[in-house]
């Protein structure tokens, strides 16, 4: 996506960034997991890994138990390293802690006798391909999607292309940029639609260069039918280190049509984004749940309580 990625990932800087991005990378895939509201049957899931790199965050979907995973990704360098994994006494000593959010769930499943000492065996799969170029897959093939540090690709790598090319000048350049950018966007997420089941979500996190590429996102999933989404800010969202997400849902059914109250029940910009306009994951949680028509609709995405409580510390910190 935006370019050749074998320039700016060889064996050398893929093996660099996965010995520096373990931990990092755990928890934001836990963050994405959390986004996409996966509630009683959630381990028998099937996920799609946009950008999925070393597979790292495949890694985090193997150890919490997830049915089976997908991933694609344009370096042939990561995905070899992918494929190798990574030794089980490397992965000890990268992950001596758990993501806090995971505690509870990891103490529920000890309960339960399902958390072994033993890495579980993989349950994912991986191809190279272009995800700016669509994503082929079956209709409806998963039950959500999530992508680390790799959607922002998509906005990038297309800057100068024409006024190289065309004798253009650096106006040329610029709309022919932001031209590119749209259409990468507006064939990403349709083609995201169409591999999600109906009611399925995602959540992509991001690294936007400026506010406009976040717009950018959002006006991109305004523009596909059927799918509502929204910039979303977290992890946390109060100070320097806070990550940007991309959230989205699949709807096909069961949603409200009216386009007044759609607007109604938008969530709430958040003031902790700033300078992006972006609402909080408690609000993204909030308004899945006020689109649903039913009480079991509606507890099937209720937020993890420890996710609760850390938004609400970090609004009132």
């Amino acid at each position: 996506a935006g370019g050749d990625a074998d320039k700016y990932y060889d064996r050398e800087v893929t093996e660099a960034y996965t010995e520096l991005n373990v931990r990092t990378q755990s928890e934001l895939t836990t963050r994405c997991l959390d986004m996409l509201c996966l509630e009683g049957e959630a381990r028998d899931a099937v996920l799609l890994d946009v950008g999925c790199g070393s597979g790292l965050s495949g890694e985090t979907l193997t150890r919490q138990g997830y049915r089976a995973w997908v991933g694609i990704d344009a370096s042939a360098a990561m995905l070899e390293r992918a494929t190798r994994g990574r030794s089980a006494s490397k992965r000890t000593a990268d992950e001596k802690e758990p993501p806090a959010d995971d505690a509870r769930e990891r103490e529920d499943a000890r309960a339960k006798g399902k958390n072994k000492n033993e890495t579980p065996p993989a349950r994912g799969a991986v191809l190279r391909g272009d995800f700016s170029q669509g994503l082929p897959f079956r209709a409806g093939a998963f039950d959500g999607c999530v992508s680390v540090s790799a959607a922002q690709w998509l906005c990038a790598g297309t800057r100068g292309k024409r006024g190289r090319k065309g004798g253009g000048d650096e106006n040329d350049d610029d709309a022919f940029a932001s031209a590119a950018v749209r259409e990468n966007l507006s064939r990403f997420f349709a083609a995201l639609r169409v591999a999600l089941r109906p009611g399925a979500c995602a959540a992509l996190q991001v690294y936007p260069r400026t506010v406009r590429e976040t717009a950018a996102f959002e006006e991109a999933l305004a523009r596909v039918e059927r799918m509502r989404g929204t910039a979303v800010v977290a992890f946390p969202h109060g100070n320097a280190s806070k990550k940007l997400f991309v959230c989205a849902r699949r709807d096909d059914d069961d949603v409200v049509d009216d386009d007044d109250a759609s607007r109604r029940l938008a969530p709430p910009r958040c003031l902790l984004a700033w300078p992006h306009a972006a609402t909080c994951e408690a609000a993204w949680h909030d308004s899945l749940r006020a689109f649903r028509t039913s009480e079991k609709q509606k507890q099937k995405h209720e937020l993890k309580s420890s996710t609760r409580a850390r938004s609400d510390r970090e609004h009132v910190a």
